[in-house]
């Protein structure tokens, strides 16, 4: 292990936030956490806090409207290295957008998003995300939509219902690649959920109320693979490799040292 880099530095890391992801060597972890300064944050990361036990103090946080769609209420962007989490400019005065959004809720999702930015893994992404929402039927069906083109591209199967309205023809096969569409997206949804439970599940075997937190350091790769293998051999699979991965490093750190 880097003197550098000990098992508390890593802890202390990984509760912030940064996690090493598994292309990266010390060199550029530790580039990347020396442009992670702590902010003056308003918010206070107190769901995070509790439900995965991190504070990323390091994420700024802004206000505006620029190259947010219309239904977007936030979104994650880096520049220069710097990670940068935007929220709509009326959150600066309201707590609430479209009677749907929730400015605190809004935010914690985002950092979830943010802090996974660097293990490049968006599968199960958003089932972390949603679980910071307050609403079970959001947490439940948030995940649906995995990337924001895929809300495009079922509002443009919409539109030909009703384009072809004088066509009963055309807009029974527009309808019918609507419901195929849906079909698809329950189907891979419903599976890719109940990958991420059973990870969990092993997760909570191992570590208790400590297994969301440990999800979150994980690449899809790795929630799949975890899913499929017993809990004796999820800890024996980081220790084995701490010494040559700086990402099993920092979660054999955090969850098994």
């Amino acid at each position: 292990m880097d003197e550098r880099l000990s098992y508390e530095q890593l802890v202390s890391l990984s509760k912030r936030g940064l996690f090493a992801a598994p292309h990266e060597d010390r060199e550029n972890f530790l580039q990347r956490v020396a442009l992670a300064v702590p902010l003056l944050q308003e918010h206070n990361f107190s769901n995070l806090k509790k439900l995965y036990k991190i504070c990323p103090d390091w994420v700024k946080l802004i206000y505006s409207d620029e190259h947010l769609r219309l239904w977007e209420g936030g979104c994650v962007w880096e520049e220069e290295g710097k990670v940068v989490v935007q929220i709509r400019k009326c959150f600066k005065d309201s707590r609430k957008l479209y009677g749907y959004y929730d400015k605190e809720e809004l935010v914690d999702h985002e950092m979830v998003h943010a802090v996974r930015g660097q293990l490049q893994s968006v599968i199960f992404e958003e089932f972390l995300a949603y679980q910071t929402s307050p609403s079970r039927l959001r947490r439940w069906l948030g995940p649906l939509i995995r990337r924001p083109w895929e809300s495009l591209l079922y509002v443009a199967t919409l539109l030909p219902i009703v384009i072809f309205f004088a066509w009963p023809m055309l807009q029974l096969v527009a309808l019918l690649f609507n419901l195929l569409l849906l079909g698809y997206g329950g189907l891979r949804f419903l599976r890719t959920k109940m990958i991420f439970q059973e990870a969990q599940r092993k997760g909570e075997h191992i570590l208790g109320e400590e297994a969301l937190s440990f999800v979150l350091h994980l690449t899809d790769e790795e929630i799949r693979w975890c899913a499929t293998n017993e809990p004796h051999s999820i800890s024996q699979y980081f220790c084995e490799n701490r010494a040559i991965n700086l990402h099993c490093a920092q979660i054999y750190a955090r969850f098994f040292h």
